[in-house]
């Protein structure tokens, strides 16, 4: 259902197109989605799929008679897994490419350098879609036309920046999106050329291109309160149990079966406690998920707590703890790597000599996200979503 309103703030946002997506939708983003291992490219195809969704609802609202062929989209390629947006996507005659935002904000939008330098991906028409996951809302906010975005760049010497995008201004966007309609209902797309860039043009393979993060990260003090957060669910993450790391008696282990996960947890624990020193408190919670990596099917077990509390003279600390197992195997793959960073930098990491599991342990302020990275030997990777801490 379509919803118009107006933004009493900020009149260049007039009328967006306020769509409430469906059940449905969030099913084919998670499908879509599936087809990636590496969990920045998983979220990153998601919101681009829910994009993909509003648009298309939008449009069969407005206008029911104009043909939609999404066969081609580049969240449908794999090989386009860095492109963070919907290229190719055909209505009628015109090619399409929705820009999938977050957050309207900071008032830019990045285009990806490919998008707009790529012959077999630029478009006819660029649409600003802003997309709400948690509201499960998409809203259709302004467009721009390719001649008009060339014909800026050119005149400013526009680059790309180091994340492989082109920066615009939000100003440069038409908000009359009935706009839009008129063009595809009468204008001819060869009113529009896309031929390829005059000077100099970086045809970039989509390998080259960098594998820039997103803003999103998973909130691990959620877990201490039993709950995991939106990105969390959309990912996979299962939250365990709260008794999974709590110290049992010894009497009690030997008169009762526990299940073999939790006494595996409970070796870990007594092991982590004897050789580093490390004791994981009763309030620690954690959240596990399985990956498969080079047809090795891991688990990947994360637990977090607050270290200290914040005070006038420095900020709260927590703790972030990973441990690593194979599920298909008894061992870990000889020479398989856990490593966290923080930025760009490499604060630790654990790598596997026939070891039945990898675990490592990292200390950050609360303002501090943690990325983790598993490789194997033969340089296959996963890299996960980053971890936050961020009580409410």
């Amino acid at each position: 259902m379509i919803r118009q309103f107006i933004h009493p703030t900020n009149l260049r946002m007039l009328q967006p197109q306020l769509i409430e997506l469906e059940s449905e939708d969030f099913d084919f983003a998670k499908k879509t989605s599936n087809q990636y291992r590496e969990e920045v490219h998983k979220w990153r195809t998601y919101i681009n799929a829910l994009a993909l969704c509003g648009f298309e609802h939008w449009l069969n609202e407005r206008i029911g008679n104009l043909v939609i062929n999404q066969d081609n989209c580049s969240i449908f390629q794999p090989s386009s897994q860095d492109i963070n947006a919907v290229c190719n996507l055909r209505v009628c005659e015109f090619k399409l490419c929705l820009l999938a935002k977050e957050s309207m904000l900071d008032e830019v939008v990045d285009i990806p350098q490919v998008a707009l330098d790529e012959p077999k991906l630029v478009a006819h028409f660029y649409v600003v879609v802003e997309v709400d996951e948690e509201q499960k809302e998409a809203i259709i906010r302004c467009l721009a036309r390719y001649d008009q975005l060339d014909k800026y760049r050119q005149a400013e010497g526009l680059n790309e920046y180091g994340d492989g995008n082109y920066e615009f201004s939000l100003s440069l966007f038409e908000p009359e999106l009935n706009h839009l309609l008129q063009f595809l209902r009468h204008l001819k797309p060869k009113a529009i050329p896309l031929s390829p860039i005059s000077g100099e043009v970086k045809h970039s393979t989509l390998k080259e291109l960098p594998n820039s993060l997103p803003q999103k990260a998973i909130n691990t003090a959620r877990w201490l309160q039993g709950e995991i957060d939106e990105l969390g669910k959309t990912l996979s993450w299962q939250l365990l149990p709260a008794s999974t790391f709590a110290p049992v008696p010894m009497r009690r282990s030997r008169r009762h079966i526990l299940d073999e996960q939790h006494n595996k947890y409970q070796e870990i624990v007594r092991e982590l406690a004897q050789k580093e020193g490390l004791r994981i408190p009763s309030q620690a919670r954690g959240s596990c998920k399985e990956l498969n990596l080079d047809q090795v099917t891991l688990q990947l077990s994360v637990v977090s707590w607050s270290y200290s509390e914040p005070s006038p003279e420095q900020t709260g600390e927590w703790v972030l703890l990973l441990i690593l197992e194979a599920l298909s195997e008894n061992k870990l793959p000889t020479g398989t790597k856990l490593q966290v960073s923080s930025g760009a930098s490499l604060v630790s990491e654990d790598v596997s000599e026939y070891a039945s599991y990898l675990c490592v342990a990292v200390l950050g302020d609360w303002d501090e996200t943690f990325v983790v990275t598993i490789a194997l030997s033969n340089g296959n990777t996963i890299k996960l979503i980053p971890f936050a801490f961020e009580p409410s």
